[in-house]
């Protein structure tokens, strides 16, 4: 397998022109990289280009291709023009667009995650080289960004996990590549020719990663999370699992590779769809704490536990019920929609309504489309239930093939030490495939979030069309198992919730962990949830320990949901990490130090007025660039912060604390409002009455 790595140097602009022109960098120059995987060294070097913001004067990517591949065989490296090349970039949006047949090129490759690969189909390619001979190359286009973990993105990450790092360069240097050509032209030529090297190591090493330890064979997969799938298929054929009957799906047509779901399956499809939710996420005060210990209690390996406990379903015997007894059950694939009433007391509800915009809200009567777990945790909190359509899905053995794949993680992750690279990515791979058995569930919903009955699901940008489109399932797409993975775990954070001591303050719910004043020591474990999830934990990880600390601090301010601020502790000596969730917002400029983006935080949340805005420095997202065949160039944007409470929960208890409102929440009686978040003016008057509370 041949990999060429490329990497292009440019500037906004240069001496005479600051800004580029009609949404054109200044190309300073190509580099590039060759690794024949059978061969231990590789070479580099670089294209310099003048006048770059002349696209006439930059080069195809036949062109530099060609170039390329001529170097490499005219210094002996290879022996002649290979069938087939990997062509890996790091954001390979801010490289494609530096050849001069970027308008053609832009439909060659598919966009994912604001950024391209090859997901689809190779681009062939004939190269002219010198003598007038011609080669026809089949190009597959790959980005490394797409193919590292959380948190180690970046390539001067990959580089220092591979012990091969970035060149460092002067303060400023970054920004004008330009003047740096010019003072240093040997410092210039191998910081470009070192990232288009680290590129290059990364895709072989991690070649190599699939085929001797994920076992999936060399080829490189355009994502983490595809990798994921084929995996977890590899691992079924292996194990002699039939996908079929495991996703309840049969060929279109004989000898077909497209697949649909059977006649029975497809019955109950837009149900099963229906009881698909997200996590539980609520902030359950808001404004400061009380002084303290406030300790952040996650689910160890929630999503992929959960999934660990689905077996080989029995479709055919499928059934709808609307018998209680057999729907609530935590060990057992069942769905309901259920109208139901909780009593004044309880604390924390557990069956889960869509609020349109809000997300998931939990109010104490409404109609849920929930999952049988979720049906057992309610029943213990006294519920009055009223069954209107039920679906059990039998197993058809105890065969877990979702197990065997996490027990194949776990074994990949514990062979490297923790934290390391390759360690993460094992992580990331086991993490992503639930997400690509929920892909595009939304759209067999039989109704959207605001009662609508079009469902659109997620729109992504078709880059080979230049049209948006609804993202389609992928190939272990499955409504019931994304469902029953994302109901146990709200159901196993709820039991929790539901059995915390009344003295317990909780401030914040989010997806598999709580935020309050309880040690784990008060947190009770003994629910049928729980002990059915310590069981799946042990299966998977050898240890029955469901929870683990995350992370302690002496006092928070909730500001919503997915919105908290360690406030500075009292223990300057030893002030540990702080929480900080910033409610989807960033700043412009962020501190090394954690808490002081906190306090950078904290003092925004105390200053706010409702049309406070943060400008900052964006670039030009996928869309825009495509349709206007330009440059990865930068756009200033404003954004209002948002840190407005959002009202999934009703305020009560209203008081101020440190010169700030403050309020514990309830449940509502219903459901909030579904569409739209409350409009200006609205927001505005709940302001004022919740001063006039205050001062009440």
């Amino acid at each position: 397998m041949v990999i060429i790595g490329f990497d292009t140097e440019y500037t906004s602009g240069d001496r005479e022109e600051p800004e580029p022109p009609g949404g054109s960098n200044h190309l300073l120059c190509y580099s590039f990289a060759v690794q024949d995987t059978t061969k231990e060294r590789g070479i580099s070097g670089g294209i310099h280009i003048e006048g770059g913001t002349d696209r006439r004067k930059r080069l195809t990517l036949n062109g530099f291709l060609a170039r390329v591949i001529d170097q490499a065989i005219e210094r002996g490296y290879l022996d002649h023009v290979p069938e087939r090349v990997i062509l890996a970039a790091h954001f390979s949006r801010a490289d494609l667009c530096g050849f001069k047949d970027w308008r053609h090129l832009k439909r060659k490759f598919d966009a994912v995650r604001r950024t391209y690969a090859t997901t689809m189909r190779p681009t062939t390619r004939r190269l002219w080289f010198p003598g007038g001979r011609s080669a026809f190359v089949t190009v597959t286009l790959v980005d490394t960004m797409l193919l590292a973990p959380a948190g180690q993105r970046s390539l001067k990450a990959l580089g220092e996990a591979l012990n091969f790092p970035k060149l460092e360069l002067p303060p400023g240097a970054i920004e004008r590549m330009d003047l740096l050509r010019e003072s240093d032209p040997t410092l210039f030529e191998e910081y470009a020719r070192r990232d288009a090297e680290v590129e290059v190591k990364w895709i072989a090493t991690l070649s190599k990663f699939f085929e001797e330890e994920v076992k999936i064979g060399r080829d490189i997969p355009p994502t983490l999370s595809a990798g994921a799938v084929r995996m977890f298929t590899s691992l079924c054929r292996k194990d002699g699992y039939d996908l079929d009957a495991l996703l309840g799906q049969e060929p279109v047509r004989r000898r077909s590779r497209k697949r649909q779901f059977t006649a029975r399956v497809a019955d109950v499809l837009p149900f099963l769809a229906d009881c698909y939710h997200g996590g539980r996420n609520e902030a359950y005060e808001v404004g400061y704490s009380e002084p303290g210990e406030i300790t952040d209690i996650d689910i160890a390996g929630a999503y992929t536990t959960a999934m660990a406990a689905i077996r080989t379903p029995d479709w055919k015997q499928l059934e709808e019920t609307r018998e209680i007894e057999r729907l609530a059950r935590v060990d057992a694939m069942t769905f309901a929609r259920v109208r139901f009433r909780f009593p004044d007391e309880a604390r924390f509800p557990s069956l889960p309504v869509r609020a349109g915009a809000r997300g998931l809200a939990y109010p104490r009567e409404g109609v849920s489309y929930c999952t049988g777990p979720e049906l057992v945790v309610a029943r213990a909190q006294g519920v009055g239930i009223v069954v209107e359509r039920g679906v059990v899905i039998p197993w058809t053995d105890d065969q877990r093939p979702f197990a065997r794949f996490t027990q194949r993680v776990t074994e990949i992750r514990e062979a490297h030490p923790k934290g390391s690279v390759f360690e993460q990515v094992a992580k990331e791979i086991g993490n992503s495939l639930y997400g690509k058995t929920a892909q595009a569930v939304a759209t067999m919903r039989s109704q959207g979030d605001d009662g609508l009955l079009a469902v659109r699901g997620k729109r992504v940008f078709d880059s080979r069309k230049g049209v948006m489109k609804t993202m389609p399932p992928s190939v272990i797409t499955q409504p019931a198992f994304a469902a029953y993975t994302t109901g146990l775990v709200r159901a196993l954070v709820s039991e929790l919730l539901a059995r915390l001591p009344g003295t317990v303050e909780v401030y914040t719910a989010t997806t598999d962990g709580f935020l309050s004043t309880a040690g784990l020591e008060e947190v009770d474990t003994s629910g049928p949830v729980a002990r059915f999830f310590a069981e799946q934990r042990k299966h998977v990880a050898g240890s029955d320990d469901i929870l683990v600390v995350k992370d302690r601090v002496g006092r928070v301010v909730t500001v919503k949901t997915r919105g908290t601020i360690s406030v500075r502790p009292y223990d300057e000596i030893n002030p540990g990490t702080p929480i900080l969730a910033r409610a989807g917002h960033r700043l412009e400029h962020k501190p090394k130090d954690p808490w002081e983006e906190c306090d950078r935080w904290l003092d925004i949340y105390r200053t706010r007025t409702y049309d406070v805005a943060h400008a900052h420095h964006a670039l030009i997202d996928l869309r825009t660039q495509w349709l206007r065949d330009a440059d990865l160039v930068g756009t200033e944007r404003t954004t209002r912060v948002n840190l407005d409470f959002d009202f999934k929960r009703r305020l009560d208890d209203v008081t101020e604390r440190e010169g700030l409102l403050a309020a514990r929440t309830r449940p509502w009686s219903g459901a909030p409002r579904t569409g739209s978040q409350p409009s200006a003016r609205a927001r505005r008057g709940a302001g004022c009455c919740f001063r006039a509370a205050c001062r009440g």
